[in-house]
């Protein structure tokens, strides 16, 4: 009789480089780097520090905590166990519980209020975290699809479309523009070698704003 061979998670298989992970999530791989075991939080699906999709959210998330809104790693670390503890679930960055009642429990945990000015006011640690969060899409209560930001950060606060998609599933798991199997870095290179938005737009049957946000995706570079 065959025997049966476990079905690996294909969110969890090292697919990402540092580079490619850093470019998503608009780290830049030296700061990202940084994150990882043993002295950060993020332990790399595969050898070299190959980074799985579950790796590419848990960067997403530590985006907003450590880069933009200043938190220590240290008391990161100590917040995401105080919630692994309390949740009762290992890497609770993935996991859609932290959406809800994890959330709660990590900025509770965190001691203190962080803000930053911008066109609506103060905005607390997890409003700011949460709507990282939004992006994330999640199946049976682990992440499942990421919509990252593509367009400029000077205006954090602004709603922006979820113009691509990561998602293991398509493009072995780069970036497609939302709705399709198209592949934005394939896109930009097209863009590059000198074919118009418009030429691009009518020869996918796209609009030429669901164009420029793949290009866009592209371009911009890790913080």
């Amino acid at each position: 009789m065959a025997r049966l061979c476990a079905v690996t998670d294909p969110r969890d298989l090292p697919t990402y480089t540092l580079a490619e992970a850093g470019r998503y999530a608009r780290v830049s791989p030296k700061t990202l780097a940084s994150w990882l075991a043993p002295h950060g939080l993020i332990q790399p699906a595969g050898p070299r520090s190959g980074l799985s999709f579950y790796n590419l959210v848990e960067v997403w998330i530590l985006s907003s905590i450590r880069k933009e809104h200043g938190v220590s790693m240290q008391r990161t670390r100590k917040a995401v166990t105080f919630v692994e503890r309390q949740l009762g679930v290992e890497r609770p960055l993935i996991q859609a519980q932290f959406k809800t009642d994890g959330l709660d429990l990590f900025v509770d945990h965190l001691g203190r209020t962080l803000k930053v000015s911008d066109r609506s006011g103060q905005l607390h640690l997890k409003e700011l975290v949460g709507r990282h969060l939004t992006r994330v899409s999640y199946d049976e209560g682990r992440a499942a699809s990421l919509y990252p930001f593509v367009r400029s950060f000077d205006a954090p606060n602004e709603e922006q479309p979820r113009a691509v998609l990561i998602e293991p599933r398509y493009g072995f798991g780069r970036p497609v523009i939302t709705g399709t199997t198209i592949r934005t870095d394939v896109v930009a290179s097209r863009y590059r070698a000198g074919e118009s938005m418009a030429a691009l737009a009518d020869d996918y049957s796209l609009a030429v704003d669901q164009i420029e946000d793949a290009i866009r995706a592209e371009f911009l570079e890790a913080a």
